[in-house]
């Protein structure tokens, strides 16, 4: 209680301790009295005795650890006062650190976001993205018909998929229409991923066929932007493209829809050309999968191979020869959807935290060029420190001048994480509009680096403190 009192009602703490020292003294002086001794003498004699009041104050305040937090408030201000009366110092350290930390932070975003986070998908290792890369067509899909066959694979694969990303969807009668970006799926689409939705449910093999009633899936960004989280959405009817939707189901808030995670509707895919046709148009999809346990990639893309070659063999001479060095490619779904990136963003997170490294460096040996015309000053308060009474007028203990300095390069160490936070903010929702999987924001990246840089701060700020404790007083006090 004390320490909040400290913190929260400094006068009113420091009324009550005056008060109390006050009576201890008085009474003190009347027991004095009462043997006998005259009032003045009495008087003198417990001044005496408690050795000054306000030399009692600062003991006491120590013994109660409000002191701290006061010595803690000074100290900052007193760091942003010298800040303010070196504004060339503080300009270049602030910027210094705001662009490392700003592009440290943002690049962990990106790489967290794309290979550290899990996919929110059920056991995603057994997920496989399957497509057929055609040297001839630049393609790497699937024909609608082979769709159909890799189904029969059941010795590679428990299920597969099929989708298309990209559709936008005009939404009418809910205020203004809008635009939604559309998905479309096979109906066992969201049962490979491993995803129920948080209500209703997903499509049923009746409704991906053409010519049926229309139905959709909601996001849940989408659920709660356009619709007003309504939680009796589920039945209701809404106009996508002038045509009538029944709403069967929410996906979960974690759902990200593969290759394309700003899609907020889902439709069925309607697939229907089991067989190549020269009068009917072919569609090309792409597919994802769920490996059967202990068939590994490699080993699922030599049976679609072997598939490939039995179904183009019937194929129409026209379709062979244009399928002709087609190879399969079965890839873990983490890769597809990173891509080739990966070793880039590697690299290029060395780069930007060796780039921290070399701003917080900086900042060191600013700071000691800083230190050395500052040594009369450190002398000064190291010199007269040794009394406690006048410790906060005059001087400070080794540790309070140590702390001293330090609180000063964590005052620059957070103005410079505010603004290369604030930069990290608006670069990762910059980066989020550019790349797969990358959050806007990410607390506990957030969080990570924020602690990160503090102890990078104390570091750095760790070596001017020691050279300036170091420095002998009477040596210092002789410099003009």
């Amino acid at each position: 209680m004390h320490w909040l009192r400290r913190i929260f009602h400094k006068e009113q703490a420091e009324k009550h301790l005056d008060a109390e020292l006050r009576f201890h003294l008085e009474r003190q002086v009347s027991d004095y009295v009462a043997a006998g001794m005259p009032p003045e003498e009495a008087r003198r004699r417990a001044h005496l005795d408690f050795g000054g009041l306000e030399s009692i104050k600062q003991q006491t305040r120590e013994a109660r650890r409000g002191n701290f937090i006061e010595i803690l408030r000074q100290d900052v201000r007193y760091g942003f006062r010298m800040l303010g009366k070196n504004p060339g110092f503080t300009t270049v350290a602030v910027l210094t650190l705001a662009l490392g930390i700003g592009g440290t932070t943002a690049i962990f975003s990106v790489v967290s976001s794309a290979l550290l986070r899990p996919l929110p998908y059920h056991d995603p290792a057994q997920l496989v993205w399957v497509a057929d890369e055609n040297p001839r067509a630049h393609m790497t899909v699937v024909l609608e018909s082979d769709y159909f066959a890799y189904q029969q694979l059941k010795g590679a694969f428990q299920d597969v998929a099929a989708y298309e990303p990209g559709e936008t969807h005009a939404l009418t009668g809910f205020g203004d229409a809008v635009r939604l970006n559309g998905g479309a799926v096979t109906y066992n689409f969201f049962d490979v991923l491993g995803v129920l939705p948080q209500m209703g449910r997903s499509f049923l093999p009746e409704e991906d066929r053409a010519g049926v009633a229309h139905t959709v899936l909601l996001t849940d960004a989408c659920w709660r932007q356009h619709f007003s989280s309504d939680p009796h959405i589920i039945g209701r009817s809404i106009a996508l493209d002038n045509e009538s939707y029944s709403v069967i189901g929410v996906l979960p808030p974690q759902f990200e829809f593969l290759d394309n995670p700003r899609i907020e509707v889902i439709v069925p895919l309607a697939l229907q050309n089991r067989e190549i046709s020269i009068t009917k148009p072919m569609r090309l999809v792409r597919a994802v999968a769920r490996l059967r346990q202990g068939i590994t990639p490699l080993a699922a893309a030599a049976n679609v191979d072997a598939a490939n070659q039995r179904i183009w063999a019937g194929y129409p001479p026209s379709w062979a020869g244009m399928m002709e060095g087609t190879r399969a490619q079965v890839l873990p779904l983490r890769e597809h959807l990173v891509g080739k990136a990966q070793p880039a963003l590697l690299v290029l997170l060395a780069a930007v935290a060796s780039v921290l490294l070399i701003a917080c460096l900086n900042i060191a040996n600013l700071q000691l060029a800083r230190g050395v015309s500052r040594e009369k000053e450190i002398a000064i308060r190291g010199a007269l420190g040794a009394e406690v009474a006048i410790r906060m007028a005059l001087g400070a203990e080794p540790r309070d001048v140590l702390w001293m300095i330090l609180s000063r390069g964590l005052v620059l160490a957070a103005t410079g994480l505010v603004f290369g936070l604030t930069g990290a903010f608006a670069l990762t929702r910059l980066l989020g509009t550019l790349l797969y999987r990358v959050r806007p924001s990410d607390p506990a990246t957030f969080v990570g680096v924020t602690l990160a840089l503090l102890a990078v701060a104390l570091a750095a700020c760790w070596i001017p403190a020691r050279r300036a404790m170091r420095v002998d007083p009477m040596v210092a006090l002789r410099y003009e």
